[in-house]
């Protein structure tokens, strides 16, 4: 039979160590290592990891293949703008995350308070990094473009990267003083004339630092304070001159509580029944009227708790004029002790007449207001003692301000400028007061406990008091055993107990920031005061860009907004999607470096209606009693600007099998029992990794992969794939296709729609089993993969698994083909995790210092270049032939130290070698600068002759160099005649 030629120019189909060499699929090698196969048409050498050296120490993560990643910025690391991509690096040697930017290095722009096993996220330009072993709370690194307060007293300053905690931290401080602002010298303080809060109630160290009476400090720094009065139409004169008490005896100028309006409060003490005070006469004609449809009247009053609230009956106020009067009468428990009651009395309600009936809205001549007593079963014939701020004529209003009802008020920070994320509200606190209830000690004899503790027993309230003798602490202890710390307890002159009943004793007050609407609606007024620079510094996380301001009822569960303070605008609007500011801050008048020295100031917020829409819940979507807004979490994914976290800790539990979903466009927001995304749980496997394809979450345990479908914002598990889980979080990958990853058992791509495994192809294995488990585990010197990793090359859209050994193999999406390398990353002590460069390059950190290793997508030279071809059987596996020749088109521009030599009939050892000949010598392929063709003829033709199949086998014997290829292979032969 004549000659035939057979011509193998097709190599992209890749390695097939599964099936027998002679069953291959044209373009496949049963043996390709070093070799890239993504020409079409040409076989080269695969690429490998180059090193570019750092500019300073730094040590990676001392656990392997973590620590690494890269976010696109268009900030520079010193704010310039710019795109960017930066690299961060754990430095395990001291615990922070340095950063890389086009200009180099900057160390310490991240600062955990100790070490940690890092895992990164980022969104919108910002990296958050947490810790997989929850001892240390999540940091956030970002660039705050716009400054706070700028151009007033509390100025945050220059703004740039910053790094904070990651959680949307709750106010801590921050007070609430009920007070409208009236007349007064502005050392006065609380009303002062310019209606801020100056003079001794704030100015200097010791207001600063002072929690009596007499000194107050009534604002805290790093805080929102507010100032709550009522809005008012004319105030009634409220001093000695002005009025008459009947049936008792007054204090003027009274200063505990603070006064609520005006700047005088009237201390009220009765005997007998009834304690009164009534002015009478004095009112200038024209200017006060009874109540009407368009005003209402009012008055303050405090009553403290203990004797004094328990003594109290029923308050009857009256208005008249002449002998004639409308009056009202207000039940005990309409009032709350300790705090200030607005009562309110309107046109129509709750009335009676006696004598001639008046007009509403005449002309009034005088008023009174009577604390009425109880009859018997108490220590003292006095009647009870109240304090009262100055009476006034307020707008009227049934169905709008604020319906009566005990008022607390609250406040919560809001985060970042343009997702703005809210905290949990916090209820201002009181005013640094000692100010309480009086309650007496009792005519009991002492009463000892077992461990010689002496206390006395309380007589109204049957409560027993710790019989201290410094005065400075003591301890109330009911019937069920439960202490309470008390500020102070009040002595006899002798500095000892008297039981004859008149020593009384303390308790710190509950409701001092509170206030009580009394029987009919009124309209509020509001001050705000923000201090974020207490000392001169600026002392506010500077991710926080403004403040929501709430009130509440203690009836309705529901935190109200009353309007949102904006301090990068320095503004106050009254609802949150506004564009608009209702009201701009400004500077307190007192520059003197104290706390209103570095103030921004909002001014006579004055509400037309109370808000009952806006709740913290509706804008929110969760509720102000939520215990927390923060998680640790061992893996993250940012997906339908959601982020979503797994294997957490909330609230001090762990749930390894647990995901949360933040709220949207709100990265760090993951309200407690809220978002959760439980699919699997207690099936004893862990979350290990999270990522992100095509509206699905793929939820990778040890084992198992869940997939999640959350197209429609409703998470709901879509398909379950038992033994395609993995092993840690860096086996897995996201690629343009989808994403892939690995385990013991293969390689796999998911693609949106299906699982793909990718150690098959049309069905058939291409990779061994056992070469795969051997490669993976390392020879089983790594039996945990845990030095196994996986990264992609965008470039080429292959990717790149890697094992302890630093052995790869290469997968090329669009070939659908293997090829493997031997040594192709480099590793000195430990390696980071792979990532993507701006370049889109894959890389690494390893070893002590900051040098980066790339993966070069273009040939690299070789020391472990093998390529075997099939065991070629020439179409006819039974027919006997004889090989004449092989002819290889080549090139290398240097010496090959490719060897070339074959085996016949199956054989795995290729013992046979080639004669010298043209480019071909001591079994080598010539150097050759371009394409060149080697003529190889068998040394031993009968070695060549009478074979079945016919197998080629290209190795290197030292370094091949990065130019070598080989374009095709012919091979000349004849079939024998069949016998």
């Amino acid at each position: 039979m004549p000659k035939q030629v057979l011509k193998i120019n097709q190599f992209h189909g890749g390695l097939n160590s599964d099936s027998d060499p002679r069953d291959l699929m044209e373009g496949q090698s049963p043996s390709l290592v070093d070799c890239g196969i993504d020409s079409v048409g040409r076989l080269k050498l695969m690429g490998k990891t180059t090193e570019a050296a750092g500019s300073f120490a730094h040590e990676p993560l001392t656990a392997k293949n973590r620590g690494l990643f890269v976010m696109s910025s268009d900030r520079k690391l010193d704010g310039t703008s710019s795109d960017e991509t930066l690299i961060f690096s754990y430095d395990s040697n001291d615990s922070k995350v340095d950063a890389k930017d086009s200009d180099g290095w900057d160390t310490n722009v991240i600062s955990p308070s100790n070490s940690i096993d890092p895992v990164y996220y980022a969104a919108d330009g910002v990296v958050r990094v947490a810790d997989k072993g929850f001892n240390r709370n999540t940091r956030w690194f970002g660039y705050i473009t716009d400054e706070r307060f700028n151009d007033l007293n509390g100025d945050s300053g220059s703004i740039g990267w910053y790094d904070a905690d990651q959680s949307i931290a709750a106010p801590t401080a921050g007070k609430c003083l009920i007070s409208t602002p009236y007349q007064g010298s502005d050392s006065d303080g609380v009303n002062s004339s310019a209606g801020e809060y100056i003079g001794e109630v704030i100015d200097g160290s010791d207001a600063q630092s002072s929690t009596t009476v007499a000194n107050p400090q009534v604002a805290d720094g790093n805080a929102v304070n507010l100032r709550v009065g009522v809005q008012y139409n004319a105030l009634f004169p409220n001093t000695a001159s002005d009025i008459g008490i009947a049936g008792g005896t007054d204090v003027d100028n009274k200063n505990s509580p603070y006064t609520f309006v005006n700047n005088n409060i009237r201390g009220i003490g009765s005997t007998g029944i009834s304690a009164s005070c009534t002015f009478l006469d004095g009112l200038d004609s024209g200017l006060f009227l009874l109540p009407s449809d368009s005003q209402s009247w009012a008055i303050p009053c405090f009553i403290t708790s203990g004797r004094q609230y328990d003594d109290l009956d029923f308050i009857k106020i009256y208005l008249g004029a002449n002998v004639d009067y409308y009056g009202w009468e207000i039940n005990k428990d309409e009032i709350t002790p300790d705090c200030w009651n607005l009562l309110v009395c309107a046109k129509g309600t709750n009335d009676y007449i006696e004598g001639t009936p008046l007009d509403w809205g005449e002309e009034m001549t005088y008023w009174g207001v009577t604390f009425y007593r109880k009859e018997s079963g108490f220590i003292s014939n006095d009647g009870p003692t109240w304090e009262m701020g100055s009476p006034m004529s307020i707008p009227a209003t049934l169905t709008e301000g604020f319906q009566p009802g005990i008022y607390t008020f609250h406040y919560s920070w809001l985060y970042d400028a343009e997702h703005k994320q809210e905290s949990l509200p916090y209820q201002f606190g009181d005013i640094d007061t000692t100010y309480s209830g009086e309650h007496d000690a009792g005519d009991h004899a002492t009463v000892m406990t077992d461990s010689g503790e002496s206390f006395i027993q309380d007589q109204l309230i049957g409560r027993l008091i710790k019989n201290t003798t410094d005065g400075s602490e003591g301890v109330i202890t009911d019937n069920t055993s439960t202490t309470v710390t008390v500020g102070a307890l009040l002595y006899g002159s002798d500095n000892s107990w008297d039981t004859s009943g008149d020593d009384d004793y303390e308790i710190p007050p509950a409701n001092v920031n509170k206030l009580a609407i009394v029987r009919n609606p009124c309209y509020l007024n509001f001050d705000v005061y923000t201090i974020p620079k207490p000392s001169g510094s600026y002392g506010i996380n500077k991710r926080i860009s403004g403040s929501r301001l709430y009130w509440k009822v203690e009836e309705n569960d529901s935190y109200f907004l009353l309007g949102e303070l904006d301090f990068i605008d320095k503004g106050f609007k009254w609802i949150h999607e506004s564009d608009k500011l209702s009201y701009d801050m400004t500077n307190t008048s007192d520059t003197n470096g104290n706390l209103l020295g570095y103030t921004a100031l909002l001014k006579g917020i004055r509400p037309d209606s109370a808000n009952t829409v806006d709740t913290f819940k509706n804008i929110n979507g969760f509720s102000s009693e939520t215990k927390s807004l923060d998680a640790q979490f061992k893996t993250a994914v940012v997906q339908g600007r959601r982020t979503y976290v797994g294997n957490i800790k909330q609230d001090g539990k762990t749930h390894p099998d647990r995901i949360l979903k933040s709220q949207v466009n709100r990265f760090d927001t993951f309200p407690q029992k809220m978002g959760v995304v439980d699919v699997a749980i207690r099936d004893g496997e862990n979350i290990v990794k999270l990522e992100a394809f095509a509206d699905r979450i793929l939820e990778f345990k040890e084992h198992s992969l869940y997939v999640i479908n959350i197209s429609d914002n409703i998470e709901f598990l879509e398909d379950t794939y038992r033994n395609k889980g993995c092993a840690y979080d860096y086996h897995v990958v996201k690629t343009d296709m989808g994403i892939a990853w690995f385990n013991i058992h293969g390689v796999y791509l998911y693609d949106g729609k299906q699982i793909h495994h990718l150690l098959e192809k049309g069905g058939i294995r291409v990779i061994n089993e056992t070469d795969w488990e051997t490669f993976i585990t390392d020879a089983g010197d790594d039996t945990d993969m845990g030095s196994a990793q996986i990264g992609y090359i965008p470039k080429k859209r292959q990717i790149l698994i890697k094992n302890e050994n630093n052995d790869v193999y290469l997968y090329d999406f669009v070939l659908k083909a293997w090829t493997s390398g031997l040594a192709r990353t480099a590793e000195n002590t430990v390696m980071t995790n792979f990532a993507l460069s701006a370049d889109q390059d894959l890389f690494y950190i390893d070893s002590t210092d900051t040098d980066i290793n790339t993966w070069q997508t273009s040939p690299q030279s070789s020391t472990g270049f093998l390529y075997k071809t099939p065991d070629i059987d020439f179409g006819e596996p039974g027919v006997r032939k004889k090989v004449y020749k092989v002819y290889v088109t080549y090139k290398s521009g240097a010496t090959t130290n490719v060897q070339v030599d074959y085996d016949v009939n199956g054989g795995t050892t290729f013992p046979y070698d080639f004669a010298n000949g043209t480019n071909f010598a001591s079994t080598e392929l010539a150097s050759a600068s371009g394409w060149q063709v080697a003529e190889l003829k068998p040394d031993t033709s009968s070695e060549s002759n009478n074979i079945k199949s016919f197998q080629l086998r290209f190795a290197t014997d030292g370094t091949v160099p990065s130019g070598f290829e080989i374009n095709d292979i012919t091979i000349v032969y004849r079939m024998k005649n069949i016998k």
